[in-house]
């Protein structure tokens, strides 16, 4: 509380107990006369008594409901401030966690596509390997079937076709 707050604090505490002493005394007086410390303030009628009374009982209750009205506003913005405070530091912790997971994606992503790179490589090693050795295998397999027919036509018997008759090389009408 500034000190203009409880400066004015300290002055509506002493016209409260001013005025509930001016009530009760000029409530116990004659009528018509408005009394306060024990001692006559103002002698009027006992219409204009009972309004003054009136209207200093209600500046007394003003100042008792601002009064209390204040100190529970400042109780429920203490305890507003604390949830919301909390609540900040929640979401300042969910945002941390949500950054600490991306940044930790962000390297696990740039591993694994290292990773994939490699066996990228790795696997284009293996299949020109495995392309060169079956090429080579292709080439000795087609090289040793033409050498080992070429042999079986060599030493194997010609065959001879008969020569065919004129009218057997026509065609049918």
């Amino acid at each position: 509380m500034s000190l203009i707050g409880k400066a004015l604090t300290a002055l509506a505490a002493i016209w409260t107990a001013a005025s509930l002493d001016v009530i009760v005394e000029s409530a116990d007086a004659r009528a018509g006369e408005i009394r306060g410390f024990g001692r006559s303030l103002l002698s009027t009628t006992g219409t204009t008594q009972l309004i003054v009374l009136v209207v200093l009982a209600v500046v007394v209750g003003a100042l008792v409901e601002a009064f209390i009205g204040y100190r529970l506003r400042r109780k429920t913005d203490r305890a507003l401030l604390t949830t919301l405070d909390e609540r900040w530091q929640e979401v300042s912790v969910a945002e941390a966690r949500v950054e600490a997971r991306s940044r930790f994606l962000d390297w696990r992503v740039d591993d694994l596509q290292q990773q994939i790179d490699e066996l990228v490589s790795r696997r284009d090693e293996l299949v020109e390997e495995e392309h060169s050795t079956l090429s080579d295998a292709r080439k000795r397999v087609r090289t040793s079937k033409t050498r080992d027919k070429l042999r079986q036509r060599s030493e194997g018997a010609l065959v001879v076709l008969p020569d065919l008759a004129p009218e057997a090389a026509e065609p049918p009408a």
